[in-house]
Order: structure tokens, then sequence, then C-alpha cells
């Protein structure tokens, strides 16, 4: 039975060896398709490179969008205004404190009264590309929603926005159909240390198998 188990963990480690690394004859093969040191890189250090190019690569602001949004007949209202974000860290920095207003609006509960089906008509909301936080209302209900729900929404995300030093917060309340919300932006890519490990472990359990099977000839 010992004899079975070992040589299931070396048959898995070589699984994983050949699936999860790239071989030493694929990166000297083509050197304009692999980099050694790319390839020997640790998980947080290739997620570092994402997060940098998340970054780098943030879209700037688009304060122009507001006026569009208000000849949208399916947009109830806006407020606020677009501030110019350059691209890159200026405007990655404008994403992350939306994202910041939100999820701690989302944690504290503060528009679950106004969330479908509650009581309320809104069916999300969340910062989108641009610059600006969207609220998405549910069109069956959009009658339902008065100007001072809507009034009252805006006071909940002006609030959490004041204590982070921003005044206008760029909202827009639009309509839309439960099929259609609209993903929110996506957030940076993040490491992944459990993975080394359980590479290492496979390779440990391994070579423990092969050294008790040679040990048992």
């Amino acid at each position: 039975m010992l004899k079975i188990i070992s040589k299931a963990f070396f048959l898995i480690v070589i699984f994983f060896i050949f699936n999860f690394t790239t071989p030493v004859f694929a990166i000297e093969s083509d050197s304009s398709l692999f980099r050694t040191d790319d390839v020997l890189k640790s998980p947080n250090t290739l997620a570092e490179n994402q997060v940098k190019s998340t970054v780098d690569n943030t879209p700037p602001t688009k304060p122009e969008l507001m006026d569009e949004f208000r000849k949208d007949p399916d947009v109830l209202a806006v407020y606020g205004i677009i501030p110019y974000k350059s691209k890159g860290v200026d405007a990655y920095d404008w994403w992350i404190l939306r994202c910041d207003i939100v999820d701690s609006i989302s944690r504290d509960g503060g528009l679950d009264d106004y969330l479908y089906p509650n009581r309320g008509a809104i069916i999300g909301y969340g910062p989108f590309e641009g610059g600006y936080i969207l609220v998405s209302v549910y069109d069956k209900d959009r009658n339902n929603v008065t100007s001072q729900d809507l009034d009252e929404m805006r006071s909940v995300f002006e609030k959490y926005a004041t204590e982070r030093g921003v005044s206008n917060l760029p909202i827009v309340f639009k309509c839309s159909d439960m099929g259609t919300y609209p993903e929110p932006d996506p957030e940076p890519p993040k490491p992944i240390p459990e993975f080394g490990v359980f590479i290492s472990i496979l390779i440990f359990a391994g070579l423990s198998g092969l050294i008790s099977m040679k040990k048992q000839k």
C-alpha cells in the first residue's frame, strides 16, 4: 500500500511540473516569446507587474459624459461634476476612491432601503469608466422613484464622499433592465501566494515517495 501511495504522489508531482511550469527548452527555443527572468519571477512579483500595468493604463476621465447623460431619456438624474484625471496614476486614484465610497456604503447598508426588491428600485451601483458612479434603477419601477428618493440617495453618496474630502461627486441615476445591468469596472489583479506553497508541498511529497520506493527495492 505504501508503494502505491508513493507512486501516486510521484505521478501527481510530474503532472503539475509539466502543466504549470515552463520547460527550459521552450524558453531557449524562441527568445522573442519567452524571457528567462520573467519565468523565474515569484507570483508576488508577477502580480505587482500586473497591478502596475493596470495603473499605467487606467484611461483618463471624461467630464463631457455628464452633458451626454442629461440628454439620455433613460437617465432620471445627474448630479455633480466629473473631475478631469489624466491617464495613469491620477485616473487610477480617482477610481480607487470611488470604489472605496461604494464599498463603504454597501458594507454599512446605506442604501438598503432603496434596493430592489426591498422597498426600492435600485438594482445596482458602482464606479464606471469615465469617472462617475452609476446607480442603476429597475426600469419597470422607474415611475415609483420620486425626486425626493433621488435626493436622499444622493445625500448618502455625498456623506461618504465628504468624509474623504470629495465634493460634487458625479452620480448618474439611469434606468436598466435586470438582465442588462452593466458590470462595474473590474478590480486590479491580486497575487496568489498560496499556489507556490501548494506546489512545494506536492514536490516534497513526491520526492519523499521516490526515496521510499528506492529504499524498498
